[in-house]
């Protein structure tokens, strides 16, 4: 089952980032194969800013990071992404 995050792209390496979440946390995510994005879009958001959502898959057995399947740039009226 989908989940989502909220927040800001504060790293980024390769295919990884990690994202100041609204509520404070910090959480790592990995691109999930098929995603409809690559880095240097990820390198874009972080650069500006800009507030995104991320729609993820709980992590895996031992892995330290979430498997990021969509991710948006949010407007400042759209406060939660679509539907």
């Amino acid at each position: 089952m989908s989940q989502m995050a909220f927040g800001v792209i504060t790293v980024v390496q390769e295919h990884r980032f990690e994202l100041l979440a609204e509520d404070g946390t910090r959480r790592r995510f990995t691109l999930a194969h098929g995603a409809p994005l690559g880095w240097n879009e990820l390198v874009n958001l972080e650069r500006d800013g800009a507030r995104v959502a991320v729609r993820h898959e709980a992590a895996r057995p031992g892995s330290t990071s979430l498997p990021a399947q969509a991710l948006w740039r949010l407007q400042p009226a759209d406060p939660e992404g679509p539907s």
